[in-house]
């Protein structure tokens, strides 16, 4: 996860094989008796990544790029890339112990999204020669920056992004975006310590070696300190589970980087995070300024709302805080729910619903509803538009939880959003719904929607209001 990679002149063989061999009980006496040797041995171990080998489906993808190699110190790395010359180029930089083909997911996404895509092997990385350190990793990302000329954004995942933030080629790229940036090296080296036995003393010491190493300790400190060649505009990814990145860090990442902003997801890995569509098309629709300027959070539209047997219900509009709440209402769906709202779409994937959950308040609104119960807020109903042509017309949707549903909240959400769109400007409201959702037709004929069969398919049904 970190760079640099050290021999061990002098290291007692003995106590690094012991160590090795995991008899970590010896650590306490190993690190009294020689705490130069087992600080070497730790260094040693932390840093050490066994690469990877690519999967039948990389080795496709990476056999129909456009292969190529730049020359690194006294080593040639291999670059590659897709899509069509001309296009706006993207560049992804992987992170310690990984390679290019992490990226195989979002490189697909993008290419088929209209966009020149590079990626390359740093030094002892991949198919890359040499062995693996942090200096090479940051020569390799100056040399492939300046190499490409003109650049829409870096993608940069784990110690990638330290790379990035350190190389002098930062500015080549109008927007960064950092997928799971270790915020500081606290919880990797506490969590090597923890699990080796390794003495708080030794803790810390490692903890500085690899700062040197690095040539930081403290990603938003660092960038927060730099003045010139900056990317325009950052997007930090990130997971509220993740423990090397916990939220208020990647908060503080996205304020000290240049226009940042903020994309959380919930329940996946750091890995996963490079996998997910929905974070593919969050990145995406950063990179077309679907993040560039937001508008604060409208407050005006909180309200509360009473059910007939009077329990009571808080209605504002979603924000980004509510992935936990959005991923537990999608889960509590019955399939019959499911299959009318989603359309038949059997699951939402962690960036899919992280991604309705940052709203861009400009062109979309979502109103949800929320109860008080032991365990805390639950979300019982969301209703939202999305605008599809400027604000002249915007696709509507709807889901009430089933316990909720015949209870009136239905209306009221919808009635609500109708509202606020209207004062907003929007000109129509469109939707589409399975023929045989009654719940749902009704509804919008109270409203005074119009209803027509779709020309392609007789079991959905368009809905459409003019405001």
């Amino acid at each position: 996860m970190i760079p640099h990679s050290m021999a061990q002149p002098g290291l007692s063989r003995q106590i690094a094989e012991l160590l090795s061999a995991g008899a970590s009980a010896l650590m306490p006496v190993a690190a009294r008796l020689a705490p130069g040797a087992v600080l070497r041995w730790a260094l040693d171990r932390m840093l050490a990544r066994a690469p990877r080998a690519l999967t039948a489906s990389e080795r496709e993808l990476f056999g129909a790029a456009r292969a190529s190699s730049l020359r690194v110190g006294n080593l040639r790395v291999p670059v590659w890339e897709w899509g069509e010359a001309g296009a706006p180029r993207l560049v992804f930089m992987h992170g310690w112990g990984g390679r290019a083909a992490d990226f195989a997911h979002l490189i697909r996404f993008f290419a088929a999204s209209g966009y020149r895509v590079s990626a390359f092997d740093a030094p002892g990385h991949g198919a890359a020669p040499g062995e693996p350190c942090f200096a090479g990793m940051l020569e390799a990302s100056n040399v492939v920056l300046r190499s490409l000329g003109r650049i829409q954004a870096v993608v940069a995942y784990d110690f990638g992004a330290w790379a990035y933030a350190r190389t002098a080629a930062a500015g080549q790229a109008q927007q960064a975006v950092l997928v799971a940036p270790p915020a500081d090296l606290e919880p990797a080296t506490r969590a090597f310590a923890r699990r080796h036995k390794l003495p708080e003393t030794l803790q810390r010491r490692l903890r500085q070696k690899l700062a040197a190493l690095c040539g930081m300790h403290d990603l938003a400190e660092h960038y927060a300190g730099r003045r010139a060649g900056l990317p325009d505009a950052t997007l930090v990814v990130h997971d509220l589970g993740e423990p090397g990145l916990p939220p208020a860090h990647a908060a503080r990442i996205a304020r000290a980087w240049p226009g940042g902003r903020l994309f959380s997801t919930a329940g996946l890995s750091a890995g996963a995070l490079l996998a997910d569509r929905g974070v593919a098309e969050a990145i995406r629709d950063f990179l077309r300024g679907g993040f560039e300027v937001p508008q604060a959070y409208p407050q005006e539209l909180e309200s509360t709302w009473s059910a007939p047997d009077g329990t009571r219900l808080s209605v504002r509009p979603m924000r980004p805080g509510d992935v936990d709440l959005e991923t537990r209402f999608v889960r509590e769906l019955s399939p019959r729910t499911r299959y009318q709202r989603l359309l038949g779409l059997r699951k939402l994937s962690a960036g899919m619903i992280a991604r309705l959950c940052h709203v861009d308040y400009r062109r979309e609104l979502a109103l949800v509803a929320l109860t008080e119960t032991a365990a805390g807020p639950r979300l019982v109903g969301v209703a939202r538009y999305v605008a599809t042509a400027g604000m002249d017309a915007t696709e509507i949707a709807l889901t009430i939880a089933d316990d909720w549903q015949g209870r009136g909240l239905g209306s009221a959400l919808l009635g609500r959003l109708v509202t606020a769109a209207r004062a907003r400007g929007v000109g129509r409201l469109d939707g589409i719904t399975l023929a045989d959702n009654a719940g749902m037709l009704g509804l919008a004929a109270k409203l005074g929607f119009d209803a027509a069969h779709d020309a392609e398919d007789s079991s959905v049904l368009r809905l459409s209001l003019a405001l």
